[in-house]
């Protein structure tokens, strides 16, 4: 009888580990999973900026190539 109890102790404590276990590691998953959406964002954000910046500066240059043409016109 005792052996069987401390079998059923040990299997029921095997279990509550590996419970334990899965959600400590479902936790850095999902943490991990958040860094990542995080810094994939940023990335967006950065790439955004990037591309308002790229177009303005070829605005600048279409208007410096056209306003010497519109002060020779006028």
């Amino acid at each position: 009888m005792y052996f069987s109890s401390f079998k059923i102790d040990e299997a029921i404590q095997d279990r509550v580990t590996d419970m334990v276990r899965s959600k400590q590691t479902r936790k850095l998953e999902q943490n991990d999973l958040y860094q990542q959406r995080s810094k994939a964002i940023k990335l967006e954000r950065q790439i955004d900026k990037q591309r308002i910046f790229v177009s303005s500066l070829m605005h600048i240059q279409r208007c410096k190539k056209l306003f010497p043409l519109f002060i020779a016109k006028t």
